[in-house]
């Protein structure tokens, strides 16, 4: 597992996010519009609202191919992403769906606003325009 309090310059963006999913920290994601109303992006994900991230994991197919995923949720309970991996797309097996956390099915979990998102998507895209990482540490007193 890496960890968050490394002070090594090594550690990949997914390093950063799956340390702290795996540490249950609080993940959030957002998209930032200069739009008013309940507009999409190029990825069908609506702009200026919060999302959040339920987990980041791999699923790894049996050609020995990986992916590095993110599972989103949006809390108005739809979603209408239609990007790679989207509820539809061709590639989901059984086997793939499987290795979704939570017992969640990408393939039928659409009206719950619950979709799977690939790395590549996440950065250097419109779709998610920031990540959000907070904690609450056990020697802070809060009133």
């Amino acid at each position: 597992m890496s960890s968050l309090n490394s002070s090594s310059d090594t550690l990949t963006f997914w390093d950063t996010v799956k340390a702290a999913d795996e540490a249950n920290y609080l993940l959030a994601a957002s998209v930032y519009t200069t739009k008013s109303g309940s507009t999409t992006n190029n990825c069908g994900i609506v702009q200026g609202h919060a999302y959040t991230i339920l987990s980041a994991f791999t699923m790894n197919e049996t050609s020995g191919t990986s992916h590095k995923m993110y599972l989103i949720r949006n809390p108005w309970g739809i979603t209408n992403y239609t990007e790679d991996w989207y509820h539809a797309d061709s590639k989901w097996t059984d086997g793939l769906a499987a290795q979704v956390p939570l017992g969640i099915d990408p393939r039928t979990s659409k009206n719950d606003g619950i979709f799977v998102l690939p790395e590549n998507l996440l950065q250097g895209t419109n779709c998610i325009s920031s990540i959000q990482i907070g904690h609450l540490r056990d020697n802070e007193s809060y009133v």
